[in-house]
């Protein structure tokens, strides 16, 4: 199946809700819908739900399905839906995907997993994502950050990008490695990262349009300068 029309991801702002908890450490799906609701209205490129900040990690898979599909349900196509479906087992990350995928969500986010004991770790990654890409007729974002223990080099995510339907990632770098990707992996993949320090100097420097992702930046902005979400961009 041609996956090439995924090669299209939103621009500008992507916002994450946190997920809320009841006082007996319970998901609390109702005021969940309600955080969705509001992050809709405040008109964001796209929503990304259950990353790290939103507590992905303390989730069951359950509870991790359920806010996927709520978010779905809630933003009901005002906006793109982007699913965290990191997990270190490649199984229950593609099970996640699929059901991301069937609920409707628009695109996944895919965290480097946790290597310890591992040879040719280039070649584990290479295949980890591969293998979760073979299975969704979805856009990906990859994820690199210290907390999987390393870092993807760039060498490694442009040889990942040449995958159909790998689109982007959230590359939580040093500037310098980050630079090098997005020269490197030009039109075939969009670079992106969280620094709010940094953000102004990669539009201007690196023609960045996409801040993948949190919702600080968007207060940069007023009700008649939404400047962040000029542009569209395209891989």
């Amino acid at each position: 199946m041609s996956k090439q029309p995924l090669r299209t991801v939103p621009h500008g702002v992507m916002h994450v809700p946190v997920t809320p908890f009841k006082d007996d450490m319970s998901v609390d799906y109702a005021t969940f819908e309600k955080l969705v609701d509001w992050h809709v209205r405040q008109k964001p490129s796209s929503l990304c739900v259950i990353l790290h900040i939103a507590e992905s990690v303390s989730l069951t898979i359950e509870e991790h399905k359920k806010l996927i599909e709520i978010s779905v349900k809630v933003t009901n196509g005002r906006v793109p839906v982007i699913a965290n479906v990191s997990n270190a087992g490649t199984e229950i990350a593609i099970d996640l995907a699929r059901h991301a995928e069937k609920v409707g969500a628009n695109s996944i986010v895919v965290h480097a997993p946790v290597l310890h004991f591992t040879t040719k770790q280039d070649e584990t990654l290479y295949q980890y994502y591969k293998t979760i890409s073979e299975q969704v007729n979805l856009g990906i974002a990859m994820w690199s950050h210290p907390d999987s223990g390393y870092l993807m080099s760039p060498e490694l995510c442009a040889r990942i990008a040449d995958l159909p339907n790998i689109v982007a990632i959230k590359y939580s770098v040093p500037r310098p490695m980050y630079v090098q990707l997005t020269e490197m992996a030009h039109r075939k993949l969009i670079v992106s990262t969280s620094s709010e320090d940094e953000w102004f100097d990669n539009i201007v420097e690196l023609d960045w349009r996409l801040y993948l992702c949190s919702s600080p930046p968007y207060l940069l902005q007023t009700k008649h300068d939404r400047r962040m979400q000029i542009g569209r961009a395209h891989v």
